[in-house]
């Protein structure tokens, strides 16, 4: 599954797939860190089932990024039925973050 950008309209009701897990991250166009990400969650989108991938860039959603708190980029944010559930901030390696999803989805994080 590839990623799919989104706008902070959509947010709402991307997140409140109840079924899924649902990744949302927060990044911008400027940042570094966040163009070294968006290969690595391509890869991950494609080998994880129950999981959704969207983008939100921050300059263009700036409420909705302040409305989550989202303070620095690439930040994560991960929901299961709408609540948010866990966030990453920064960037990860593709081991490290397959393990992190992995483990939020076990509950064991």
């Amino acid at each position: 599954m590839a990623i799919r950008k989104i706008s902070g309209k959509e947010l709402p009701v991307v997140s409140a797939v109840s079924d899924r897990f649902v990744l949302v991250d927060f990044s911008a166009t400027w940042c570094g860190p966040c163009r070294m990400l968006h290969p690595v969650l391509e890869q991950i989108s494609g080998e994880l089932d129950g999981w959704d991938f969207y983008e939100m860039d921050i300059d263009q959603n700036q409420s909705e990024a302040a409305s989550f708190g989202v303070r620095g980029v690439p930040t994560m944010i991960v929901f299961k039925a709408g609540k948010e559930i866990d966030r990453l901030v920064g960037f990860r390696d593709k081991p490290s973050l397959l393990s992190g999803l992995q483990a939020i989805a076990a509950g064991t994080n």
